[in-house]
C-alpha cells in the first residue's frame, strides 16, 4: 500500500470590456475586488516595472451558482457541479475501500463530502472530488487573464514511453518530476513564458493486449513562438518511443479559459485502441474499470491538488498570482 504523506487541513489577447486594467502598481485585475463583510484586508503587492497580477478568487466562499456565473464570465460556461463531485466520490470510496488501497483515516475524511449539508473546505486530497473542482477554478479564475494578456497561447501535451507504467505501479509515478522536467523546458525555451500545466494518466489498453498507466502533461503556454516552443519539445522528447510525443496547437481567442480547465482535469479514463475505417489506429474514451479506478483514486490521494499542477512565468503573492 503506497504511503500516505502528511499535509495541511491565435491572435492578440481579447480585449473584452468585463476585464480592466487597472493603472495601480501596473496591477492587472480581471475585474475590480469588493471586500465582503469579515474578509480579511488585501494588500496589493508591490510590483516591478510590467509586471502584472490577478486576484486570487476565494472560490469556497461562492455557492455553486456564483461559481458557474463567474466561470462563465470567464469563458467556461459548463463546469462539472457539487454533485457531479459527490456522485464520483461516492464511487470512488467504495472502490477504494473494496481495494483497500487507502488509510481508513482518510477514507473516513472524503466520506464527509458524500453528505448533502456538506458545506466546509474539502479535505485537501488528490482523491477529493469537491477539493479538486475547487482548485481547478481556481486555476481558472485567476491564470486566464495573465495567459491571454500575455498573447497568443498555445496548448502543449507531452508524453514519454518512460512515464508508462504497468497495472499496480502508478503509486511510483511523480508528478513533480513530471512536472519539473516541463517547466524547466518551457524557461529554457524563453524567459517570457507563462504556463500552466497539469499532469494526468490515462491507462491505454493496445489492441496487443499491451496495457499500461500513461501518464502525460497538458499546458496552456503563451510568450513564445510555435515554432520555437516545437523545436525545444521535440529536441527535449527525442528518445521517446511514442508517436507524436509532443503536440502543439493554437487556442482561438476566447478558449483560454475552458482550455485551462482541460489541461487541470483529473483523466482519470480507459482508452482501448482499435482500428479506424481509414486503416489508422485510433483510441476510443471510457470510464476506468473498477480495479483501475482503486489504483488511480489511491495514488491521487497521495498528493494535494495542486501537486498536480505547475505554474510558469507567475507565481502566488500572498492573496494574489503575480508574474515573475
Amino acid at each position: 500500500m503506497p504511503t500516505l504523506r502528511n499535509r495541511s487541513s491565435r491572435a492578440n489577447p481579447p480585449s473584452s470590456p468585463s476585464r480592466t486594467t487597472v493603472n495601480v502598481t501596473h496591477v492587472f485585475c480581471p475585474e475590480p475586488h469588493v471586500r465582503t463583510e469579515g474578509e480579511d484586508s488585501r494588500h496589493v503587492p508591490e510590483a516591478k516595472a510590467g509586471q502584472a497580477a490577478t486576484l486570487i478568487r476565494n472560490v469556497a466562499n461562492l455557492n455553486d451558482q456564483k461559481l458557474h456565473k463567474e466561470l462563465a464570465r470567464a469563458g467556461l460556461p459548463h463546469f462539472e457541479t457539487v454533485e457531479d463531485c459527490r456522485k464520483r466520490q461516492i464511487r470512488d470510496n467504495a472502490l477504494m475501500e473494496a481495494a483497500g488501497s487507502i488509510p481508513s483515516q482518510l477514507l473516513h475524511a472524503l466520506r464527509r463530502e458524500e453528505c448533502e449539508d456538506f458545506d466546509a473546505l474539502p479535505f485537501d486530497s488528490g482523491a477529493s472530488h469537491l477539493a479538486k473542482r475547487l482548485y481547478r477554478a481556481e486555476c481558472i479564475l485567476s491564470a486566464t487573464p495573465l495567459i491571454e494578456a500575455a498573447g497568443q497561447a498555445h496548448l502543449l501535451t507531452a508524453i514519454d514511453s518512460t512515464m508508462r507504467r504497468p497495472v499496480g505501479k502508478l503509486h511510483t509515478v511523480s508528478p513533480a518530476r513530471i512536472l519539473r522536467r516541463i517547466k524547466d523546458c518551457l524557461r529554457q525555451t524563453s524567459q517570457n513564458a507563462r504556463a500552466i500545466c497539469g499532469v494526468e494518466a490515462c491507462f491505454d489498453l493496445g489492441a496487443d493486449d499491451n496495457k499500461f498507466w500513461a501518464p502525460h502533461v497538458h499546458c496552456v503556454v503563451a510568450g513564445i513562438n510555435a515554432a520555437e516552443l516545437r523545436d525545444s519539445m521535440r529536441d527535449a522528447f527525442a528518445h521517446s518511443e511514442v508517436y507524436r510525443p509532443t503536440m502543439v496547437q493554437p487556442i482561438t481567442l476566447g478558449e483560454v479559459a475552458r482550455t485551462i480547465g482541460y489541461c487541470t482535469k483529473r483523466g482519470d479514463i480507459l482508452r482501448p485502441e482499435y482500428t479506424a475505417k481509414n486503416g489508422r489506429k485510433q483510441r476510443r474514451k471510457q470510464r476506468l474499470r473498477s480495479h483501475l479506478q482503486a489504483e488511480f483514486a489511491s495514488w491521487t490521494a497521495e498528493y494535494r491538488p495542486k501537486d498536480f499542477v505547475a505554474l510558469v512565468g507567475f507565481k502566488r503573492n500572498g492573496h494574489y498570482l503575480v508574474t515573475t
